[in-house]
């Protein structure tokens, strides 16, 4: 009996969602396929690295900038360091989502877990999956980039979820530029 060899990963990016089947390689002649789902969303920024970071990991910007990404959502709160908890508040101060940050290299990358706390998504939630922020200096500013997922482990509404995410991130992301581009006058 033969082993079916690794099949290699194919990336495609359309409307900023990036689509790559995962290929589980086995000593079975068959092999396992998911869609991996993710929503990334960028925007160049005319303020220093340091003032967008900022503007990600200080509580008083990330309050002023969340309830765009989700108009529920009145606070986006942590400390912002390794294993600390991250909540999503709403305006009762109740959180909806949590989560735990699991990597940061300050200013370029943040990443933190993001879990639903209706336990709708138990069952395919883990600590890879959630948010992670991406920095790079670029000409005269700051190139972020947001990434999002994964969305192929939820149940039969991935990709509509991944979509909805997606404007989400895009109109979070106008208000963080704002913000960020308004302190740097």
């Amino acid at each position: 009996m033969s082993v079916q060899k690794k099949k290699p990963n194919i990336s495609a990016f359309s409307f900023g969602a990036l689509h790559r089947p995962v290929v589980e390689q086995t000593t079975h002649p068959c092999y396992i396929s998911v869609m991996e789902l993710y929503a990334e969303a960028s925007i160049f920024i005319q303020a220093p690295i340091e003032k967008v970071w900022q503007v990600l990991t200080d509580n008083s910007y990330t309050n002023q900038w969340v309830s765009s990404y989700q108009p529920a959502y009145k606070s986006l709160e942590s400390e912002w360091k390794l294993h600390d908890r991250v909540e999503w508040k709403d305006a009762k101060g109740i959180a909806h989502v949590d989560g735990r940050v699991t990597q940061i290299d300050s200013p370029t990358k943040l990443h933190f877990s993001v879990h639903d706390m209706s336990g709708a998504y138990d069952d395919v939630q883990s600590d890879d999956d959630g948010i992670t922020y991406y920095l790079s200096v670029e000409d005269k500013g700051t190139r972020l980039t947001v990434k999002h997922g994964h969305f192929g482990k939820v149940p039969s509404n991935g990709e509509r979820l991944r979509n909805i995410t997606l404007q989400s991130w895009e109109s979070a992301l106008a208000s963080i530029k704002q913000l960020a581009e308004a302190d740097n006058k």
